[in-house]
């Protein structure tokens, strides 16, 4: 679910008349900055978007067809952060990781929380999990959703691992098909 403006990066600064920042209003005397870019004097074809608000907007328009089509997202959960946050070196606080899962696709989500630090570490993934999904020891290739970049879980004595880094405020998504 996005808020008005949110695929653009809207602040919600300035006051529409209710005083508070962050507040809209359905009246026409008042109008959201990066929604009035985008509709570019009624073009609506973000013509006048900034490149951090294009790039934004991008985003979005990858991850939310994903995710409306994602079979793993209504499928089983389990929580790779508390594991994580005592076996994994390099992560902390800012970070969160889960797993989303059913017969045809598995998912690996690990997501930067921190607006200021980059993140390079070895994510684990647990021997429960690993067993749950039915893997053996070896090497196998996942699809980085966002980018189709290629990552590779290794799976070593029954415990599996990902190569991730996160820039600001990123997230990853990590695939791979079972059938």
């Amino acid at each position: 679910m996005l808020y008005y403006a949110q695929a653009l990066g809207e602040a919600g600064e300035g006051d529409a008349g209710f005083g508070d920042p962050s507040r809209t209003t359905m009246f026409d005397y008042w109008g959201v900055p990066s929604l009035q870019r985008w509709m570019n004097d009624g073009k609506f074809d973000g013509g006048q978007l900034t490149e951090q608000e294009k790039s934004l907007r991008s985003f979005y328009a990858k991850l939310l067809p994903f995710s409306a089509g994602s079979q793993a997202l209504t499928g089983k959960f389990a929580d790779l952060h508390e594991y994580n946050l005592t076996n994994t070196v390099n992560y902390d606080e800012y970070l969160f990781s889960f797993a989303r899962w059913n017969n045809e696709e598995k998912l690996i989500v690990v997501s930067n929380f921190s607006a200021d630090n980059n993140y390079q570490l070895r994510l684990q993934i647990p021997a429960e999990l690993i067993t749950e999904w039915r893997l053996a020891d070896g090497s196998y290739q996942l699809v980085e959703v966002l980018s189709n970049d290629i990552h590779d879980l290794i799976i070593e004595g029954g415990m599996a691992t990902i190569e991730v880094e996160l820039v600001p405020l990123g997230s990853e998504i990590y695939r791979f098909k079972t059938r």
